[in-house]
């Protein structure tokens, strides 16, 4: 028995290690999304502890009366050491209150090499998307992987209406204290989509005016910035009345002299249509009619489908009409989220489209300003199509697979 005992001494250290000493021992469970992504592998490395090698604790015991001896101190570097020391990189001087890209739009007509320009961290995104809380809500479904790595990391535009002044702020702070360019969209016009999928807006002219000073224009302040303003508000104008069609114009033309007064260094891009749907004789006029003299341009291809080749020459005939016809030299930006695959049958929705180019500033010598996702992907269009039973602007995973190539 007392030769028992100790070997049961002797061997209880090296049971322990086994964890079959002490019951409470259990290997971490892997998280929800670990489970989701990959299966675990435990590496046990039983290198330092083999048996008598030199970390064997039997044949390395710690000396009586005190802790185990620190490690011995490392060698002072030699006051002739040949290494000099790291100097730190200038910083570029800045004046105070005057934010990083304070001079955007014009940097953007220059057509100027994005490797140029200093203090441009990227475009920032909408972080609170549909396609963001679905993932969140869904961390194990195998399609939130995908999700998160062709979707949610993409800086997508930002949709702003009545009563999110406040947000849109804090949306346009966070990007600049980043150096980072936000994209947002206006979508506030009364009469909006002409009392279709996507109808809503201000109430009327006054409430829109009051909403441009008190919530938009306030917004942006001085920070860079790219706006798109009210998309589809010209494209739909012939289903208003004459006197509406005018109250519109108006409208655009009073928001963007307004943002230029006030938020000088906000680019704002004007609806300029799909390219396939409207022709440029159509649209010119009607942007000449909304300001777009006070304005960055116009954006094609907004919430559409249609290909790179598609809206860049429906883009230069409409900015050679500007100029010729209405003495404009307007830019451009593309909306590219959901073209990857062209048009399909209808614009509601179409079966087998793809994800488009990511958002990125263009480069030298490209004619538009920058290809941007401004639709979110992944969300319905309306009642139509593939999204059968969907609301305009909410997220599907159904319709996201369809971007995918999944389905």
């Amino acid at each position: 028995m007392v030769r028992f005992a100790k070997a049961l001494l002797v061997f209880a250290p090296m049971l322990s290690l086994f964890g079959w000493w002490d019951d409470d021992v259990h290997l971490p469970r892997p998280s929800s999304v670990q489970e989701t992504l990959e299966s675990i592998e435990i590496d046990l490395d039983f290198g330092g502890w083999w048996p008598f090698s030199d970390s064997w604790p039997f044949f390395n015991p710690r000396p009586p009366g005190g802790p185990s001896p620190a490690p011995p101190d490392p060698p002072a570097t030699a006051p002739d050491d040949p290494s000099p020391p790291v100097a730190e990189e200038p910083t570029e001087p800045t004046t105070p209150g005057v934010p990083p890209l304070s001079d955007w739009p014009e940097w953007l007509a220059s057509g100027g090499d994005p490797a140029d320009l200093v203090g441009f961290n990227g475009f920032y995104g909408d972080q609170r998307t549909g396609v963001h809380r679905w993932i969140s809500q869904n961390p194990r479904d195998p399609l939130a992987v995908l999700l998160t790595r062709e979707i949610a990391s993409q800086p997508v535009a930002y949709w702003v209406a009545d009563g999110a002044g406040a947000e849109l702020s804090v949306f346009v702070e966070t990007a600049a204290a980043e150096n980072m360019v936000p994209v947002v969209v206006a979508y506030n016009i009364p009469h909006r989509d002409c009392g279709q999928h996507s109808s809503g807006g201000a109430a009327d002219a006054e409430a829109y005016r009051d909403w441009v000073d008190e919530e938009l224009v306030p917004a942006f302040g001085d920070h860079a910035a790219m706006l798109i303003l009210e998309p589809d508000s010209l494209i739909h104008l012939s289903c208003l009345s004459g006197g509406l069609q005018d109250e519109r114009l108006s409208l655009l033309s009073y928001a963007v002299e307004m943002l230029a007064e006030r938020a000088p260094n906000t680019a704002v891009y004007l609806d300029g249509g799909d390219g396939v749907h409207n022709s440029p004789a159509e649209m010119a006029p009607r942007l000449a009619a909304a300001g777009i003299e006070n304005a960055r341009g116009f954006a094609v291809n907004v919430s559409n489908y249609n290909t790179d080749e598609q809206t860049d020459a429906f883009a230069a005939e409409m900015r050679r009409l500007l100029t010729e016809d209405h003495d404009v030299d307007a830019g451009y930006v593309v909306d590219t989220s959901r073209n990857g695959a062209g048009p399909g049958g209808d614009w509601c929705n179409p079966p087998d489209r793809r994800l488009g180019e990511p958002p990125r500033l263009a480069t030298e010598g490209e004619a538009a300003d920058a290809q941007l996702w401004i639709k979110h992907p992944g969300t319905s269009d309306g009642d139509c199509g593939i999204g059968r039973g969907t609301v305009s602007g909410e997220f599907y995973p159904d319709i996201a697979r369809e971007l995918l190539s999944l389905n």
